[in-house]
C-alpha cells in the first residue's frame, strides 16, 4: 500500500514512473508546461511527455544531431510532422485559418491563379525537401511511430503529388509506422502539363509525368508501400466521407488507398468537407455510380469492416439509409463520431416521426458515440427524452458495452438588440455506470421550448 504522507518522500517518488506518466499525460500542453516548472522532479517527469513530436526542418534536425542540445532526447520523439512552409498566407488572418476554413476557401479565393503560377514551385520544393529530410533523419528518431503530412496542391497535380509522397516513404519507417495523418488542401489551377513545365528539373523528377485519371487508382495501389503496423489513418480534405463512397461521381476516393496496405488498421478519421454547396451537394450525393461501386470501393468496404473506431464529418443531413449502410460496412465499431462539417450549421432532417438513428442499435459493440442532434426545422428539435428513449431501447436490444451516448446540436438565439443570429451549442449526454443499468441524462445549453420554433430564427 502506498502512503501519501510517507516521510521524506514527495508523491512523485511514491509511484512508478509509468503510473505518473499515465496520470500527467492527460494534462493539456499548457498545464503540463506549468507543472514542469514546479520542481526538478516535475521537470524530469514531464520532459518525455512534452518532447514527443517534432516539426521537421533544418533547425530541428540540428538540435537532435550529435552534439546538439537535444541529442539525449532523440529516443523520446514519437511523432514527426511535415508541415507547409512558413508564411504560406499573405496576411496573419489567413495564417490562423482552421482546416474547415481552408477547405471552404480552396475553391473560391482569387489567390488560386496566383498560387498555381507562383507558389507551386516553392511548395513542391518544400515537400520534396521534407521527404528527403524525413528519410535521412529517421536514424535520429528510432522510436518515431507517427507521421503527419500537410500540403496544398492544384487539383491537376493531386494524383502525382500523392503518389510522390507514398512512393518516397522509407521502408524502415513504413514497417513500424502506427499512425499516418495527411492534410490535403486542393486548389483550382492550370492543366498539369502547364504546371509541370514551370517546375525545376528536381521537382519534375519528384512528381513524374502526368498520371491519367483512368489509371490513378490502379497506379496508386501498385506503388503504395505495405504498412504492416499501421493502426490509425487520418485524412483531411474535400473528399467524400465513408458513407458517400460508392455513391457519388467522385475523383478523390483514391485518398483512402493507404488503408488497403494496413492489415492491422483499427481507427479511421476523415475530416471531409463538401465541394458542392446546398442542393447541388444533396443531389450529387444521391447519384449512384452507373455500374455500382467500383473495385476500389469494394476493397475499401472490406477494410471498413475491421474498423473499431470511425470519426468523420458530414456536409449534409443523415438519412436512415446512411445509418443502415454504416452498420453493414462497419459492424465491429466500438467508437463512432459523426459531426457536421459546419460547426455552426444545424443538421436538418425531413420528418420527426421516424427514428433516423434506429439502426445504430445494430452496432452491438459500441462503447461510445457522438451524433448530430436531429433538428426538424420549423418542427423544432427532437425531444431530449425521446433521444434518451432511443438509447434505452438500444441497450435493451443488446448494446451491452455502451457507456456514453452524446448528441450535439446548434440553436440560433437572437439576443435583444442583436441583428444577427448567434449559434448556441446544445448537448445531450446520456451516461452510464459500470453495471449498464443505472443511466443518467444531462442536457447542456439552451433547450427550452425545443419542440416549437420559439426562440429560433431562420
Amino acid at each position: 500500500m502506498v502512503h501519501l504522507n510517507a516521510p521524506g518522500k514527495n508523491f512523485l517518488e511514491l509511484f512508478p514512473v509509468e503510473i505518473c506518466e499515465l496520470v500527467f499525460g492527460n494534462l493539456q500542453p499548457e498545464a503540463l508546461g506549468e507543472f514542469a516548472r514546479c520542481s526538478k522532479s516535475c521537470y524530469n517527469l514531464c520532459l518525455p511527455l512534452r518532447i514527443r513530436g517534432i516539426a521537421l526542418n533544418p533547425l530541428s534536425i540540428t538540435l537532435f544531431q550529435d552534439g546538439g542540445v537535444c541529442e539525449s532526447s532523440r529516443y523520446l520523439i514519437r511523432s514527426i510532422h511535415l508541415k507547409e512552409r512558413e508564411g504560406y498566407s499573405k496576411d496573419d488572418s489567413e495564417r490562423n485559418l482552421t482546416w474547415r476554413d481552408r477547405i471552404r476557401q480552396a475553391l473560391v479565393t482569387d489567390e488560386n491563379y496566383y498560387y498555381a503560377n507562383t507558389r507551386l514551385q516553392d511548395d513542391i520544393t518544400q515537400l520534396r525537401s521534407g521527404m528527403e529530410a524525413l528519410n535521412s533523419a529517421l536514424q535520429l528518431f528510432p522510436n518515431a511511430r507517427n507521421l503527419y503530412i500537410s500540403y496544398e496542391t492544384p487539383t491537376a497535380a493531386q494524383y502525382n503529388i500523392y503518389a510522390a509522397i507514398l512512393s518516397n516513404l522509407s521502408p524502415s519507417l513504413c514497417n513500424v509506422l502506427q499512425r499516418l495523418d495527411i492534410q490535403v488542401y486542393r486548389r483550382i489551377g492550370l492543366q498539369y502539363d502547364v504546371l509541370y513545365s514551370k517546375l525545376s528539373a528536381e521537382n519534375q523528377r519528384f512528381l513524374g509525368e502526368v498520371i491519367p485519371y483512368a489509371k490513378v487508382e490502379e497506379f496508386l495501389q501498385s506503388i503504395t508501400p505495405k504498412l504492416p503496423a499501421l493502426i490509425s489513418f487520418g485524412i483531411t480534405s474535400d473528399i467524400p466521407n465513408p458513407l458517400e463512397i460508392g455513391k457519388r461521381f467522385e475523383t478523390s476516393v483514391f485518398y483512402y488507398i493507404p488503408i488497403l496496405s494496413a492489415p492491422k488498421l483499427e481507427n479511421l478519421r476523415v475530416r471531409a468537407g463538401g465541394r458542392y454547396n446546398g442542393l447541388n451537394d444533396f443531389f450529387r450525393v444521391h447519384q449512384l455510380k452507373p455500374n455500382g461501386p467500383s473495385d476500389l470501393d469494394v476493397k475499401l468496404f472490406d477494410r471498413f469492416a475491421q474498423l473499431k473506431s470511425l470519426k468523420f464529418t458530414i456536409f449534409r443531413s443523415l438519412f436512415q439509409s446512411d445509418i443502415k449502410n454504416l452498420w453493414q460496412r462497419c459492424p465491429n465499431l466500438e467508437v463512432l463520431e459523426i459531426t457536421p462539417f459546419d460547426e455552426n450549421r444545424a443538421q436538418y432532417y425531413e420528418s420527426r416521426y421516424d427514428n433516423i438513428y434506429e439502426d445504430i442499435g445494430q452496432l452491438k459493440r459500441l462503447t461510445e458515440f457522438v451524433l448530430p442532434w436531429p433538428d426538424f426545422g420549423r418542427q423544432g428539435f427532437e425531444n431530449p427524452k425521446t433521444l434518451e428513449k432511443w438509447v434505452m431501447g438500444w441497450l435493451k436490444s443488446g448494446m451491452d458495452n455502451l457507456r456514453v451516448a452524446r448528441f450535439d446540436g446548434i440553436r440560433y438565439i437572437k439576443a435583444t438588440g442583436d441583428l444577427y443570429n448567434t449559434p448556441d451549442p446544445i448537448k445531450l449526454l446520456v451516461y452510464g455506470r459500470e453495471d449498464s443499468i443505472n443511466w443518467g441524462l444531462k442536457v447542456e445549453g439552451d433547450t427550452e421550448d425545443y419542440e416549437s420554433t420559439h426562440g429560433r430564427y431562420y
